[in-house]
């Protein structure tokens, strides 16, 4: 929280620095040095903008992590306020419900829902198959 307020501070200083500095510097300068900030800007978007495309194509491609050797698994959440539905489960199929219906998986499975409120339904369990509509 403290780093929050800081970097807020941090950057108020350098908007308020800004403004008198270009009030200083006349309209046609302010104008000239708005031009150069904007390119530095511009450019900073454009590289922010390659590395998050980076990024999203590397989770994309990525497999997903591996399960635990015994099969188990944890569901958790903790200290959250959610107003829709809430799902744990292990091997939910959506829509329609596979042609044969799925091998149970080894491992004890856990959820858990913890300091938090829920106003939707809750769903919690193991196999999950949801009628076809």
């Amino acid at each position: 929280m403290r780093r929050r307020w800081a970097i807020g501070a941090g950057l108020s200083v350098l908007l308020i620095g800004l403004g008198a500095f270009q009030l200083r510097a006349g309209l046609e300068d302010a104008d000239r040095w708005a031009s150069v900030f904007g390119l530095f800007l511009n450019i900073a978007g454009i590289a922010v903008a390659v590395v998050s495309a980076m990024w999203a194509r590397r989770a994309a491609t990525s497999p997903p992590a591996a399960p635990d050797r015994d099969g188990a698994v944890t569901n958790q959440i903790h200290r959250g306020h959610f107003t829709g539905p809430v799902t744990q489960g292990r091997d939910v199929h959506g829509g329609q419900a596979p042609a044969s219906p799925p091998r149970p998986a080894a491992g004890p499975v856990s959820n858990l829902i913890k300091d938090g409120t829920v106003d939707g339904p809750v769903i919690q369990g193991r196999d999950i198959v949801p009628p076809a509509d």
